[in-house]
């Protein structure tokens, strides 16, 4: 198992809208670009893209203010670089704050 961290609005969503769950759920992408081997999506539903690093996190534009640490099983990584990766699917474990994540946090991310 592997672990990444993914930013999200104050209200959960992320592009196009998405909603992510707060913590349990699966999410889980169905429109997989066969074809796309890097760790950005090609197109809605090619997979979750998820950060490694900070600099990672960023790329998706949304302030690190409200973070989701998210739990991916290796075999479900279709493309990834040095800051992030995308996933067919990923478990969120928890939401918190940056402060709470800073605060508490005891994973090592890189």
């Amino acid at each position: 198992m592997g672990y990444a961290l993914k930013t999200v609005r104050e209200d959960g969503t992320t592009r196009n809208g998405f909603k992510w769950p707060d913590s349990g759920e699966v999410v889980e992408e169905s429109n997989i670009d066969p074809d796309n081997k890097s760790a950005c999506p090609s197109r809605s539903g090619d997979g979750v893209c998820l950060g490694k690093t900070f600099y990672g996190m960023s790329h998706g534009g949304i302030p690190a203010k409200h973070i989701l640490s998210i739990r991916y099983r290796q075999e479900d990584v279709l493309g990834e670089d040095d800051d992030k990766l995308r996933v067919r699917q990923c478990r969120v474990l928890k939401r918190y704050t940056i402060k709470e994540w800073l605060k508490g946090n005891k994973t090592d991310l890189h």
